[in-house]
């Protein structure tokens, strides 16, 4: 029975790349104690990544994350920094806010603040940013469905019509030399011209992203301001210019 359901939810992830702990509880008729058991079975033998709301396939680690997963793991974390973030957010500026999770939570922190002009590629922003006093634009370009957001040439052409105060990003995480990397490389042309363009970066990164290994490097560390994260940076990581920044 219990290899039974492992079978299940394995067939289930070639379908779909992310599934939470409730459809399986559904589909598999089976307690949320049991499922969540399983899933840390499956995890343990490589067969799938294990998050706190479900599991995604491990292919699925090669190419854009889904949203759906991206929010809901290390989501304390995330919402810490995303606090932390917010503070360098003053009235009267632009801000630049990409289309990671994290970075996404930071909008639920500006609504006391007057005139700041916010520019996205992230069409989840996009659609949040109406609850606030705020000036929204949206990059124009290709859009990627997992990760709903906006890239190709278009996203940076447009990118260029703005002076951007703060950019904030994430990335899929940092490897062992210190290079921020990530799984794909949709939106790398438009983080290099946001770091290069923006008066100041922003970069936010949880403790799990930390010593990642990917294909596409998207610049040193060192090439950013401010780095927020709940972690403690190793000593052999090369440092921001600014600070790096550590939260609860």
């Amino acid at each position: 029975m219990r290899e039974e359901r492992y079978k299940a939810i394995l067939e289930l992830l070639e379908k779909q790349e992310f599934v939470t702990v409730e459809e399986l509880c559904e589909r598999l008729g089976a307690s949320v104690a049991t499922i969540r058991r399983d899933l840390n079975t499956l995890a343990s033998r490589k067969s799938l990544i294990r998050s706190r709301g479900g599991a995604m396939r491990i292919s699925a680690s090669q190419t854009s994350i889904p949203l759906t997963y991206r929010r809901v793991s290390q989501i304390s974390a995330k919402l810490s920094i995303a606090r932390k973030a917010a503070e360098f957010v003053k009235e009267n500026s632009v801000i630049f806010i990409d289309s990671s999770a994290t970075a996404n939570y930071i909008i639920n922190h500006l609504k006391n603040l007057n005139n700041v002009i916010i520019v996205t590629n992230s069409l989840e922003v996009a659609a949040t940013t109406k609850n606030i006093n705020a000036k929204t634009y949206c990059l124009c370009g290709s859009i990627n469905g997992n990760s709903a957001s906006v890239g190709g040439y278009l996203a940076v052409e447009s990118a260029g019509f703005f002076n951007i105060d703060t950019f904030f990003f994430s990335a899929y995480g940092l490897d062992s030399n210190g290079n921020i990397v990530e799984a794909y490389d949709d939106e790398i042309e438009l983080k290099e011209l946001l770091l290069n363009n923006s008066r100041c970066s922003v970069f936010l990164c949880d403790r799990s992203k930390i010593d990642k290994r990917e294909a596409y490097v998207l610049g040193s560390l060192s090439k950013v301001d401010y780095m927020i994260t709940n972690g403690q940076l190793p000593e052999s990581y090369p440092r921001p210019k600014q600070d790096v920044i550590v939260v609860e």
